[in-house]
């Protein structure tokens, strides 16, 4: 009799230790499938969310008028919306002055302006625009270029005197070794030199005082454009047209 309710005594503990062992199954489970799901979607969210709010982008738009057709970049992106549209009003405006600023007859004339964004970055954008103009007679194609550099933090341009003095760049001219002509044409090169050598320093101050766009629309169109690349100076300036009315010079500032 005794030994009867010693097997049973043994059966119910070991019935009671099986279901312990399932019990403690089911806990480590759920603690593990927690901590697995939210890790998932923590890292995947975050770098979405930077890309979205880091985005600068240049994005192309057209005018047409009559027979002209000008592109230009409008930029997105910027992070201030009221300070984007000051951007891109000024960027369009210039755009479009160039159809005066060249002498484009606007009921005659064939023209097209481009652009090319020379660089963008959170601080500043350099745009060169460059077109053709075919005249109302059919019998010469002119090209032109113009330049807009702008500051993307207090959306004013950037001009020439930025870098370097009205005065400044008169000596560095007349010195004449201290820019170079961009030219494949060393004649033309040895020319252009000697006829700014010679020329009147008095109206080239005066030019260099108002070139580039100012931001102000009433302003007009400038005769030298600048923008800088990589800490060169590029500078547009009028010539005489039989050397080509305009030249483009490269130079240093070292000082304003």
């Amino acid at each position: 009799m005794k030994k009867q309710y010693l097997i049973m005594a043994l059966s119910i503990l070991l019935i009671v230790s099986l279901s312990g062992c399932k019990a403690k199954e089911k806990i480590d489970i759920d603690e593990t499938t927690v901590p697995t799901s939210t890790t998932q979607v923590s890292t995947t969210t975050a770098p979405e969310t930077i890309a979205v709010s880091a985005s600068l982008e240049a994005n192309e738009a057209t005018y047409k008028e009559a027979h002209i057709t000008i592109k230009f970049p409008q930029l997105s992106g910027l992070g201030d919306e009221t300070l984007e549209n000051q951007i891109n009003a000024i960027i369009r405006e210039a755009a479009i002055s160039g159809i005066e600023g060249n002498g484009i007859q606007r009921e005659n004339d064939n023209a097209s302006i481009e652009y090319s964004v020379k660089s963008l970055n959170k601080k500043m954008i350099v745009i060169i625009f460059s077109g053709k103009k075919l005249q109302s007679s059919g019998t010469s194609t002119i090209s032109f270029e113009y330049y807009l550099t702008l500051n993307l933090t207090t959306g004013k341009t950037v001009r020439l005197t930025n870098y370097i003095s009205a005065a400044s760049l008169c000596e560095l001219l007349i010195n004449g070794s201290n820019y170079q002509v961009i030219s494949d044409d060393t004649v033309l090169q040895s020319k252009i030199k000697d006829y700014i050598t010679n020329g009147n320093m008095d109206n080239y101050a005066d030019l260099f005082e108002n070139a580039d766009f100012s931001g102000n629309s009433s302003d007009p169109f400038p005769a030298v454009f600048s923008y800088d690349d990589n800490g060169t100076i590029v500078l547009r300036i009028p010539v005489s047209d039989d050397l080509g009315g305009y030249a483009t010079l490269s130079f240093v500032p070292s000082t304003k």
